[in-house]
């Protein structure tokens, strides 16, 4: 089972704060984007690509039951990700919300997604740890699908230096004890870049990051 991350010692953990605004302006390098979040309003459950040509959406399909990872007793019925046409012309089937009581290997519990920049790979969360939901990546021309890292979704930068790049919620491991909570920059492989700041705060760390994103396009 893949835990979190492992993090220097307690005693660090004050310079890395102090540090952070010092990294968080360099992450903001990271382009003026829009930011290619789940955050639709009108509908959580749906997100649009960059270039508004498609739609990924969650269908709960009842002939379906869930019984992996965060299902009730008995199971659920099964909620599938689905891709169309932005007019919702042309859907298909994307990917199967299956189930199964392996964290790495779960598709249950699918939200909070998110487009690549050139729109062929959709990233999503699924339950996982008890710590911390999963992302996975799920190529769209192929449907083939893979997991990229622990932690939840925040958005995929859709441009500039850093674009492709995905900014993640982690909950982190100090080697010696305790526990953190900060967005991270991280590849498309899932790879650490580098801290975006502490999550206290939210929603400003990551509306400070974006004010740096649109600095740097002018």
């Amino acid at each position: 089972m893949k835990a979190p991350l492992a993090r220097p010692s307690p005693e660090r953990a004050e310079l890395r704060i102090i540090s952070c605004l010092f990294r968080a302006c360099f992450l903001g390098l990271l382009g003026a984007a829009t930011v290619a979040c789940a955050d639709e309003a009108s509908n959580p459950r749906q997100w649009t690509s960059p270039d508004g040509r498609k739609l990924a959406f969650l269908r709960t399909n009842p002939k379906a039951i869930d019984t992996g990872l965060g299902a009730p007793q008995g199971g659920r019925p099964q909620v599938d990700l689905w891709i169309s046409n932005a007019d919702g012309t042309n859907a298909r089937l994307l990917l199967r919300g299956t189930g199964t009581r392996m964290p790495e290997t779960n598709l249950s519990g699918i939200e909070q997604a998110a487009f690549s920049p050139d729109g062929r790979t959709l990233y999503f969360q699924t339950a996982a740890w008890l710590t911390s939901p999963a992302i996975h990546a799920v190529d769209i021309p192929s449907g083939r699908q893979h997991l990229v890292t622990n932690g939840w979704l925040n958005h995929v930068v859709a441009g500039g230096r850093f674009k492709g790049n995905l900014v993640v919620h982690q909950h982190r491991h100090f080697v010696d004890a305790g526990t953190y909570d900060w967005y991270w920059l991280l590849t498309k492989e899932g790879k650490d870049v580098g801290p975006v700041g502490p999550i206290e705060g939210d929603p400003s760390v990551v509306r400070n990051l974006k004010d740096f994103q649109e600095d740097d396009e002018r």
